[in-house]
């Protein structure tokens, strides 16, 4: 038999206590950001607003942390729903002022 050019499997490194190296914990600003985005479905849009700029700054936190930090899908994920259910309010709002009314009593309907 010929064991030329076998090499060992590879151990994962460890830390120095003897036990293998934490994951990646998530951004809580990236948490944030998706939550505040999609509270924003129900309650209006307003969330919507904090949920993307949460997601901007989360997204500059991760970059920042050297690959400590995860969350960068959670991050883009709150600015995107954010951004598009801002937008939708945003013209529902136009419409809703710009439509005239077809009340004619004078007492709000």
């Amino acid at each position: 038999m010929n064991w030329t050019g076998y090499t060992a499997p590879s151990v994962p490194p460890t830390d120095s206590f003897g036990g293998y190296p934490g994951t990646q914990k998530t951004n809580g600003m990236a948490i944030a950001s998706f939550v505040c985005s999609m509270a924003g479905i129900l309650l209006l849009g307003l969330p919507c607003l904090v949920g993307v700029g949460l997601g901007i700054a989360s997204l500059r936190q991760i970059e920042r942390s050297g690959g400590n930090q995860g969350g960068r899908g959670l991050a883009l994920a709150g600015i995107w729903v954010g951004a598009i259910f801002t937008a939708i309010f945003v013209v529902v709002v136009i419409i809703g002022i710009l439509t005239p009314s077809t009340c004619n009593t004078g007492f709000g309907c």
